[in-house]
């Protein structure tokens, strides 16, 4: 039986690779990967950005180079983002390196927008995939749940008779919008309908500008002129002062780029004093 120099070169040379394969995997220990945590870096009412992080251990004396780093992350049990990174660093030896995913959340895609924030506090994820070492691939999984923004909350604090004239009457609506969110909130226009012991009176809206800040309580004045048929049944509680039962019913609109702008539905309902 005759064989060619080139079958016996390949023979050699397979037989090379297959023993050097299996002394790497003897002396060679396996790195490990540790999910660590997110961060959320930056927030809003209409979406957010998020870092995953990870951490990658190296048992051995020899740095590792990393290829690549597949993941699919899901967001309220739906696939919303998979793709690879190429990250421009290795493990070094007998050491660690941290990786860093980044996803930008938007909240149309998950919960639809606004009105989910209404019944939601926060959303599930799930994170995997697998980091490509090149002789072996590190497969990750994680799962947990992202904290959602809240909407303002408005209170009515008082209702002011600021004057009465021949056409009819102005009066001043004191609020606060209290946002609990670390982060502000600029609104556009406020929309609502408002009704005095049970008589509605007016649905108006304000074309002012204000901004909610992190955090806190923002006082916001808003100002009615209205005539006297609109309040001919409630003007003399108004006058009298006292207390008074208010119903109010609005929204929020926030800046917008392009398109219809998002809004924030809002609603209050209490007794409140009528200053003169």
């Amino acid at each position: 039986m005759t064989y060619s120099i080139k079958t016996i070169s390949f023979t050699l040379l397979l037989s090379l690779l297959l023993s050097s394969c299996a002394m790497v995997k003897k002396h060679v220990r396996k790195p490990t990967v540790d999910y660590q945590d997110y961060k959320l870096t930056s927030v809003s009412l209409q979406d957010a950005s998020v870092d995953f992080h990870l951490k990658l251990n190296n048992p051995n004396p020899v740095r590792i180079p990393i290829k690549n780093i597949s993941y699919t992350l899901r967001l309220h049990n739906k696939n919303l983002l998979q793709g690879k990174i190429k990250p421009k660093t290795d493990i070094p030896a007998n050491g660690s390196t941290q990786l860093t995913i980044p996803a930008r959340i938007n909240y149309q895609d998950v919960i639809g927008g606004i009105k989910g924030l209404l019944d939601q506090h926060a959303i599930s994820y799930e994170l995997k995939g697998d980091i490509d070492l090149g002789l072996i691939k590190l497969p990750y999984n994680t799962a947990g749940t992202i904290p959602l923004p809240r909407l303002p909350e408005i209170k009515l604090d008082n209702i002011k008779l600021a004057s009465v004239n021949l056409s009819g009457i102005e009066l001043k609506l004191k609020l606060r919008a209290k946002n609990r969110n670390n982060f502000p909130i600029k609104i556009d226009k406020l929309g609502f309908d408002l009704k005095l012991s049970q008589q509605a009176l007016v649905r108006a809206e304000t074309s002012q500008t204000d901004t909610l800040k992190a955090n806190t309580d923002t006082p916001l004045e808003l100002k009615l002129k209205l005539g006297f048929s609109q309040v001919q049944k409630v003007l003399s509680q108004l006058k009298a002062g006292g207390e008074m039962p208010v119903s109010l019913n609005g929204v929020f609109n926030l800046p917008a780029g392009k398109g219809t702008p998002p809004s924030i539905p809002f609603s209050w309902n209490g007794k409140v004093p009528v200053l003169n």
